[in-house]
């Protein structure tokens, strides 16, 4: 009879540590994905002037500095013609960009290893009356 009991007890405390654990991931990827959406609703506002749009990628990096813990942000932004425009922390970036639409793909690695890729594009700005 003790030993179920201590059966019970172990699985019960198994069950709980890993439903923690789920919990902290959720949390984790959660900040990640709050994290991408204002990133990119930022880039997408800043680059909404023609200026901005085509000088702006270094605002890109700065925007990239404030990544939640546990995980490392690798930005990359190309082209329509799949050509590297700019990548973080890396640093590589080219002085001015005329292109129509940018992809700007966040890739989240945390400290385990597990990867979580956020992808999204941003056209040239339409022109103002």
């Amino acid at each position: 009879m003790a030993l179920v009991i201590v059966a019970i007890a172990a699985s019960m405390f198994l069950y709980f540590a890993d439903a923690l654990r789920i919990t902290r991931l959720s949390r984790q990827e959660t900040q990640a994905t709050t994290f991408a959406k204002n990133y990119l609703t930022s880039l997408q506002s800043y680059w909404q002037t023609p200026e901005n749009y085509t000088f702006g990628l270094g605002y890109a990096k700065e925007l990239a500095e404030a990544v939640p813990e546990p995980y490392r942000l690798d930005v990359t932004i190309t082209n329509e013609a799949n050509e590297t425009l700019a990548q973080f922390p890396e640093g590589v970036a080219v002085a001015k960009d005329e292109s129509r639409l940018r992809k700007i793909t966040l890739m989240f690695t945390d400290d385990k290893g597990k990867l979580l890729v956020i992808q999204s594009d941003i056209s040239y700005p339409p022109p103002r009356p």
